[in-house]
């Protein structure tokens, strides 16, 4: 009783929604709310304010994070700024939300990279193509066809994984698979 910890500190955050709603017209749906995006121009809502788990996120720009880093972003000021801003004092993230953070950032970092690849592998399979639609006029239509075939099968199957990363929710769960699909990435090389 009486003592100042992080976490007590933690609790006496201003609800991002209202913090948010300083900024962005926010219409709710659910526990979330939307509005028009303030980190990059758009005609349609994609920016989502959870209010259940103090989070938001651009599905345009995937900007995304706490009341912090709403005040850091929109206003251009670092974290102490932000959180005396917030009116926050000494605010100090717990061990538990340090953790989170990385792990986040490792995830992050992992989803990126592996884009990066599919990218790649992604231009080579398109190359391959292009070449197979030359190669159908001069060489056996039927040989060629069959390849064609399963470029493009790859090429789906890659477009679906990168889709996939950049969606947040699914990101997570590709985590999960991480080994098996740098595995699959180390066999298009």
């Amino acid at each position: 009783m009486g003592t100042n910890t992080a976490e007590n500190r933690t609790c006496q955050r201003p609800p991002i929604v209202d913090v948010v709603g300083e900024y962005v017209t926010l219409q709710q749906h659910g526990h979330e709310f939307w509005g028009l995006c303030p980190f990059h121009a758009e005609k349609t809502p994609s920016f989502a304010v959870n209010s259940t788990k103090e989070l938001f996120y651009c599905h345009g720009c995937h900007v995304g994070g706490d009341v912090i880093s709403f005040i850091e972003k929109i206003e251009g000021v670092d974290f102490k700024t932000a959180v005396k801003r917030l009116g926050l004092g000494t605010y100090q993230p717990s061990p538990a939300q340090l953790r989170i953070k990385q792990e986040a950032k490792r995830i992050t970092l992992w989803a990126r990279a592996t884009s990066t690849k599919l990218c790649a592998a992604l231009r080579d399979i398109g190359a391959e193509i292009y070449i197979c639609s030359i190669a159908r006029k001069v060489l056996d239509e039927k040989l060629v066809s069959k390849v064609e075939a399963e470029l493009i099968r790859r090429w789906a199957i890659l477009c679906d994984l990168d889709d996939d990363l950049n969606n947040p929710k699914l990101t997570v769960e590709l985590w999960q698979q991480r080994e098996e699909i740098d595995r699959f990435l180390g066999s298009l090389a």
